[in-house]
């Protein structure tokens, strides 16, 4: 194997860990539900596999006044950032206030440090592999660093009780229940297509995961990630535009 597709591979595994809605965008895509049609609230819910409770609370929410595109809005930023329940009515707040999405989010982003996939001691991972998927040792990654658990804790309720993430993530009002983390694939013609010297195989990849969060082709969203587009304001465009916010 080359260095460079050593280094492709290094690249794509670290995305890989972000693409929480890779599987969802492309599940909207082929339902038809994306390139230019509104979304119906409850192709939605199911979409998203809405935990009752959750859908619970965003019927208070609309209920309460607040738009329930602006809250589609809110929950799909807060399922790719493994969020809680608690921050929606914030964020949708913003909005209202008078601030964009794509401000709403950065906002966010500041407050919240980025997802950091841990390092394991050597052996630890072989040791949990009989029993858990390479996805589920991430997902406990990703919700034990969303509330600061020890991860082994999140990994011995999973092997336990014997429960599903969606309930484990529920049980912590964390939005995101996703079973599977969705990997990217990028071939090296695709690479050697989109990569430049100022626009280079990692900032590929980013718009590779990210296209594939919001339905889009490859190619769109390199050109607005070329063109100085932040990801947020194409996140906010796009998730506008599908839910009518």
């Amino acid at each position: 194997m080359s260095n460079r597709i050593k280094k492709l591979t290094v690249i794509l595994l670290a995305v890989a860990v972000f693409a929480g809605l890779l599987q969802l965008g492309t599940a909207l895509a082929q339902s038809g539900l994306f390139g230019g049609s509104k979304v119906d609230y409850k192709d939605w819910l199911a979409e998203y596999d809405v935990h009752d409770k959750f859908a619970q609370r965003l019927d208070q929410l609309a209920n309460a006044g607040h738009s329930r595109s602006d809250l589609m809005v809110g929950y799909a930023f807060l399922y790719d950032q493994y969020g809680t329940i608690e921050q929606l009515e914030p964020l949708v707040a913003m909005k209202e206030g008078g601030k964009s999405w794509s401000a709403v989010f950065d906002d966010y982003l500041q407050k919240h440090a980025p997802f950091q996939p841990r390092s394991f001691e050597p052996g630890q991972l072989e040791s949990l592999t009989p029993e858990l998927s390479s996805d589920d040792i991430m997902i406990a990654d990703h919700i034990a660093y969303a509330t600061g658990e020890p991860i082994m804790n999140v990994i011995k309720l999973r092997l336990e009780k014997g429960s599903n993430w969606k309930e484990i993530a529920a049980e912590r009002d964390i939005v995101n229940g996703s079973s599977t983390i969705p990997r990217v694939q990028i071939t090296e013609a695709q690479m050697n297509k989109y990569a430049t010297a100022s626009f280079g195989e990692e900032r590929v990849a980013e718009a590779f995961v990210l296209a594939g969060k919001l339905g889009q082709e490859p190619g769109e969203t390199v050109a607005a990630m070329k063109a100085g587009r932040s990801e947020t304001a194409i996140m906010a465009a796009e998730w506008t535009a599908l839910y009518g916010s």
